[in-house]
C-alpha cells in the first residue's frame, strides 16, 4: 500500500468565512452539486475550522482520500487511519523539522516544503515547543507549507503571525490554503481553540 499522510483542510462553510465566498481560496460554492457520500473526502473535525483529510503519495503526486476507501478496506477505521497517516508522517520528516526565529517573537516550523501544517499532529513536536515558549502557544497553519508559532501572551507577535495569514491568503502565488485562524495551544491539554482571526 502506497503511503497515507495527514493534511487539514479548513471548512469554509462556517461563519468566518461567509464574507469570504467567491475569493480565489474559496471560489464560488454551487450548493446544487450532489456527490455521492462515498466520493466526498474521509475527514474528522480537529479545530472549530479545521478538519483533518487524509493523503496517498502515489510517488508523483497527491491523491486525496475518499469515504469509498474504508468501505473497500473494512479493516481500517478512521482511528486506525489517523495513527497510520502519523506514523507515516513522523517516518517521513522526523529528522527534517527545524525551528526557525527567536522565542522571543514569532516562530516558523519546516519540514522540506509538504507537510508544515501536519507537524501539529506529532506530540513530541509540542513538548519541544512548550519548552521553548512557555505553557501556552500561539499558532497558526494559513498553508500546507507553513507553521508559525509564538508565545500567547507575546501580543505584537500575533499581530504579526495576522498580517502574514492576510498576505499569503491574499496573493495570487500561495498554494494550498488552509486557516486564517490564530489557536491557541496549551500544555496538557488534548486540542486547540481558537482565539482570533487574521481577516
Amino acid at each position: 500500500m502506497n503511503k497515507i499522510f495527514p493534511r487539514l483542510k479548513a471548512n469554509y462553510g462556517l461563519e468566518i468565512y461567509r464574507n469570504d465566498i467567491g475569493k480565489k481560496f474559496i471560489g464560488k460554492m454551487n450548493l446544487d452539486i450532489d456527490v455521492p457520500d462515498k466520493f466526498t473526502p474521509i475527514s474528522d473535525a480537529i479545530f472549530e475550522d479545521i478538519l483533518m483529510t487524509f493523503i496517498v503519495d502515489n510517488g508523483s503526486s497527491y491523491i486525496m482520500l475518499q469515504k469509498e476507501f474504508l468501505e473497500n478496506n473494512p479493516e481500517l477505521t478512521l482511528g486506525s487511519l489517523k495513527l497510520l497517516s502519523v506514523n507515516n508522517l513522523i517516518r517521513e520528516i522526523g529528522n527534517k523539522i527545524e525551528l526557525y526565529g527567536d522565542p522571543s517573537d514569532v516562530g516558523m516550523i519546516t519540514c522540506g516544503g509538504n507537510f508544515e501544517a501536519t507537524i501539529i499532529f506529532i506530540p513530541k513536536i509540542w513538548e519541544k515547543l512548550f519548552e521553548v515558549y512557555g505553557p501556552k502557544i500561539a499558532f497558526c497553519i494559513p498553508a500546507n507549507d507553513i507553521l508559525y508559532v509564538c508565545k500567547f501572551d507575546n501580543k505584537p507577535a500575533i499581530e504579526i503571525m495576522k498580517n502574514q495569514i492576510k498576505e499569503w491568503f491574499h496573493s495570487e502565488e500561495t498554494q494550498g490554503l488552509i486557516s486564517k485562524v490564530i489557536y491557541l495551544k496549551e500544555e496538557g491539554i488534548k486540542g486547540a481553540k481558537m482565539i482570533d482571526v487574521s481577516f
